[in-house]
């Protein structure tokens, strides 16, 4: 009989064991992912732009003031490139860079 009592407690405090574990397991995925989707948030930065036959590096000025991305490009293969025209509103970044370099090709 205390052999069957011992068991029980074993087991009982096993299983609470394994439901601490769960919650905690359950309580840092709950975190990470409102984290992440906090950072994406942050990340995911709006530009406009009304530009009419500007260059590139001024384009990417324009850009670098609204967001604080930095660009890395090398002067003279942007100096070769014709002026665009560009005109997007709320746009992501990407989208912004997108319409720039299809009037490019």
């Amino acid at each position: 009989m205390e052999l069957i009592s011992k068991c029980n407690r074993l087991l009982f405090s096993r299983g609470r064991l394994l439901k601490t574990l769960l919650i905690m397991k359950l309580t840092i995925i709950i975190i990470l992912s409102l984290t992440l989707s906090s950072y994406a948030n942050v990340l995911a930065q709006k530009v406009n732009l009304n530009e009419n036959n500007a260059s590139l590096k001024a384009i990417f000025k324009k850009i670098k003031k609204q967001t604080n991305y930095t660009f890395v490009f090398t002067e003279s293969e942007v100096n070769k490139t014709d002026k665009v025209s560009v005109h997007v509103a709320n746009a992501s970044v990407e989208d912004a860079l997108k319409a720039c370099f299809e009037k490019l090709t």
